[in-house]
């Protein structure tokens, strides 16, 4: 039982991990447009589905 506990906490904490990395990773590599939403890589100047301008955050 105590293995069965401890293997599921791993997983637990390596999925946490991941999720942590990816979410730094993500506001590092893009912009979200102020008016529509929409994930952009940093080095835009305007967003690539409305065309609004990015601002630096």
């Amino acid at each position: 039982m105590a293995a069965t506990i401890l293997s599921v906490l791993v997983v637990v904490a390596i999925l946490g991990g991941c999720a942590i990395l990816t979410q730094l990773f993500a506001r590092v590599m893009y912009r979200r447009c102020p008016e529509c939403g929409v994930l952009n890589a940093r080095r835009r100047w305007r967003c690539r589905q409305c065309g609004a301008p990015l601002v630096e955050e």
